[in-house]
């Protein structure tokens, strides 16, 4: 869909927007997709640089995304959801969760650089 955000909250909203949504439940007039959507949110990942000073950081929340398209796509929608929840916690801290994949999206990136 090619989405530009403009700011972290719009950002965030349509995470809100995904969670709801996703895999299959976008509306047709919408032209969102699984595929699409999660398009969006890497494509426009670089706004987060306003809150995460960190590219390191920002790198782990790439993965997760990943993490998450893939977790949809095996139908594993509780880690999906999980994944993006968890996602935005590390964003903004009012969200906070327990940890379950961001260390597992860290250590992805480790292996995929070894």
């Amino acid at each position: 869909m090619n989405r530009k955000f403009e700011k972290v909250s719009e950002y965030n909203d349509f995470i809100c927007y995904v969670i709801l949504k996703a895999p299959n439940n976008f509306p047709e007039d919408s032209g969102t997709t699984l595929d699409s959507a999660f398009d969006d949110l890497k494509n426009n990942i670089e706004i987060l640089l306003k809150r995460i000073k960190s590219e390191e950081q920002i790198s782990v929340l790439r993965e997760m995304l990943e993490m998450s398209y893939g977790a949809y796509i095996e139908s594993d929608l509780k880690k999906a959801i999980y994944i993006l929840q968890e996602f935005q916690g590390i964003v903004w801290p009012k969200f906070k969760m327990e940890p379950k994949y961001e260390t597992e999206a860290a250590n992805r990136i480790i292996s995929k650089t070894a």
